[in-house]
Parts: C-alpha cells; sequence; structure tokens
C-alpha cells in the first residue's frame, strides 16, 4: 500500500481544527452555524479518508477512502474493490451527523475529541447495494449507547458480515 493512516499526531491536528470550530457551532444565534457544523463533518471525512502518502510524507485528500486493507468490509465489497469495478461506500459506522452533534453538545476539549473520534468515528467499506440496507440512515438503532454502544451496530442489524483487516496494515 503507498499510503497509511493518518497518525496520532495528524489526528490531533484535525481535532485542534474541529475544537476551534465548537464555540461558533454550538451558538444558536451565531450566523456561521451551519457552516462550523459542516466543517465538524468534514473534518471526521479527512480523519477516515485521508491517507499519507509513504513516500513523501504528504497527507492525501480521499487517498484511502474505498480502502479494504485499511477499514472492515463486507466480502462482497473486497471482490468489488479487488475487480476494480467501483460501486463502492466509504461509510461512517456512527453517522457523522450523529458523532458531530455528540461533539458539539458535548464540547469536550482536544483530546475528548480524539478519544470520541477513535472509538466511534469508524468506516465500513460495503457495496452500493448493501449501503442500502443499513437503517437507519442518519442515526443509531433504537436502544444504542455512547457508553457500551457497539459502532458497527447497524451493519450486525442488516446482517452485514464485515471482515476486519489485519493489523499490521501501515
Amino acid at each position: 500500500m503507498p499510503y497509511r493512516r493518518l497518525n496520532d499526531q495528524e489526528q490531533i491536528y484535525i481535532c485542534q481544527i474541529i475544537h476551534s470550530l465548537l464555540p461558533v457551532a454550538r451558538d444558536a444565534t451565531h450566523p456561521m452555524r451551519e457552516i462550523a457544523r459542516w466543517f465538524i463533518t468534514q473534518g471526521m471525512w479527512r480523519w477516515t479518508a485521508d491517507g499519507v502518502d509513504l513516500q513523501t510524507g504528504v497527507a492525501t485528500v480521499e487517498a484511502i477512502k474505498y480502502s479494504v486493507v485499511h477499514y472492515p468490509a463486507t466480502a462482497t465489497a473486497q471482490a468489488v474493490a479487488q475487480a476494480g469495478s467501483g460501486g463502492l461506500r466509504h461509510e461512517h459506522a456512527v453517522p457523522i451527523c450523529v458523532l458531530a452533534c455528540r461533539i458539539i453538545e458535548q464540547n469536550p476539549d482536544i483530546q475528548g475529541i480524539q478519544t470520541l473520534l477513535r472509538n466511534f468515528c469508524k468506516v465500513a467499506i460495503v457495496t452500493k447495494e448493501e449501503d442500502k440496507l443499513l437503517k437507519p440512515r442518519a442515526a443509531m438503532p433504537d436502544g444504542w449507547n455512547w457508553g457500551d454502544g457497539n459502532p458497527y451496530q447497524r451493519y450486525e442489524d442488516a446482517h452485514l458480515n464485515l471482515q476486519m483487516p489485519p493489523n499490521n496494515v501501515p
């Protein structure tokens, strides 16, 4: 693989950006509130889709977005990726709108943001058809909770078996 996932320091940069946007995102009267909230969700996309070029050390937008080597994937998605035929979805286990609302509501410090993103900003690679099976679309299932909730609960409920990537992937 020519790319690796973001490391701790690179992830902290994203957390710092998200943290800087929280005062605006939390202020219901601020004219830039919705834009701040959008940028927070974009930070989560960067957290999961961007990779660092192993030769240059430069972060690259969407370098590992559909990587079945870096992220859990269904067997069908792995086959589609190997064939190179497209039709894949980079799907956030906990919808990023749900996670963004949690971060905005809790107003955590930078380390707290990093903890939330490490625990819940997770991705699965699925096919377009499998993506349609995931319910609810912009929420977590009834009864799910932040304390001990499985971020991949929607996949289990849809009977989508995710195969985890090898631990030694850069």
